[in-house]
């Protein structure tokens, strides 16, 4: 058996529609430590994977293992009629043919059976990476800066330094370059507005060959247009060389759960200035 409820339903609903617009179908892996998955987009490029541990959720309970198949592009259906005041239920039986997806209020429930789908994919262990450096910053300036990337053309550059992160794109409507300095250190600055930059401690050396201490990588616009629909507060970025770009949301203070996307570099040798 399988139950969990959360009163937390929009941002589920938010993350279930972030991960429907780039994997239609994946598993979802229930243990007694709370649920995860993880799916690749049509065109192996980019990957999204989620954490919700136990104690995120109100009520939690879960008596063996079990993998649920499930159509994430059915799911950003049904939540569509939930309210923002709903309490999500998510439950299944033995022999687990069927997810039931409840919406409930005061007054009324909505619910629904889904089909469990039998998918032919494997939980693979990712290996934690000590990146070159992050970029920690809020969602809403993240949200904001990719969709003028988006807006410029399919082509950017993310560009990491020691007290700045430079984003530039190109396209039918020229260049457009922004940049973000570190304030994290400066007093009084809004934690709306914080923008923090961290390096690992050989950055200097491990980058002057390439004529200056910054790390550059390409990418499509497009996939961080996607991965910025996340209404989680906050965001890092985590950039190494030939390596994926991490983009990553936790789902509180209080528990250690993550949203996370991964973004292939495009082909080509990252670099300088």
């Amino acid at each position: 058996m399988f139950r969990a409820t959360t009163d937390n339903t929009m941002l589920f609903k938010n993350l279930v529609g972030v991960v429907s617009s780039l994997v239609g179908e994946a598993n979802l892996y229930c243990t007694k430590e709370g649920l995860c998955m993880q799916g690749m987009d049509a065109s192996n490029v980019s990957m999204v994977s989620f954490s919700i541990p136990s104690t995120w959720f109100d009520e939690y309970c879960c008596t063996q293992d079990t993998v649920l198949g499930v159509s994430f592009a059915t799911l950003e259906k049904l939540f569509k009629c939930a309210e923002k005041t709903d309490t999500t239920v998510l439950e299944t039986k033995t022999p687990h043919e069927k997810l039931f997806v409840a919406f409930q209020s005061r007054n009324r429930i909505t619910d629904f059976e889904v089909s469990v789908l039998d998918l032919d994919a494997e939980l693979f262990e990712i290996p934690d990476t000590d990146y070159a450096c992050s970029v920690s910053l809020a969602t809403q300036t993240f949200k904001d800066l990719v969709a003028h990337l988006h807006a410029a053309g399919d082509e950017c550059s993310v560009c990491i330094a020691k007290t700045e992160v430079r984003f530039k794109a190109s396209g039918a409507l020229g260049n457009l370059n922004l940049a973000l300095k570190d304030n994290s250190t400066k007093p009084g600055v809004d934690a709306n507005k914080m923008i923090r930059i961290n390096v690992c401690p050989s950055f200097d050396q491990d980058f002057a060959h390439l004529g200056g201490a910054e790390l550059e990588q390409h990418f499509l616009s497009s996939k961080l247009f996607c991965f910025s629909k996340s209404s989680f507060p906050n965001m890092t970025l985590k950039m190494s060389p030939d390596t994926p770009l991490v983009v990553e949301y936790p789902l509180g203070d209080a528990v250690k759960g993550y949203l996370r996307f991964y973004l292939a570099p495009n082909i080509g040798v990252v670099q300088s200035k």
